[in-house]
């Protein structure tokens, strides 16, 4: 997901069966990327958050593949 956030204070949260994340103030005319990153824990998926440059995470967006969803049909 992207989002543009006006300047100011965040807590910035990843969310699988367990939720990790942190406070961090986002500073004007800054880029800031993030990777939510799975794993399997002991029993239950697992996430961490990451920040990353720019290159890497538009690297993983480019080999993503994207759902095409429709609605079922009756």
């Amino acid at each position: 997901s992207f989002a543009y956030l006006n300047p100011g204070k965040y807590r910035l949260v990843s969310q699988a069966e367990n939720a990790v994340g942190f406070d961090m103030e986002l500073e004007p005319g800054q880029e800031y990327f993030f990777v939510q990153n799975t794993f399997q824990g002991a029993l239950k998926a697992q996430t961490t958050l990451s920040r990353n440059s720019r290159e890497l995470v538009m690297y993983l967006v480019d080999g993503s593949y994207f759902s095409d969803w429709k609605t079922k049909k009756k």
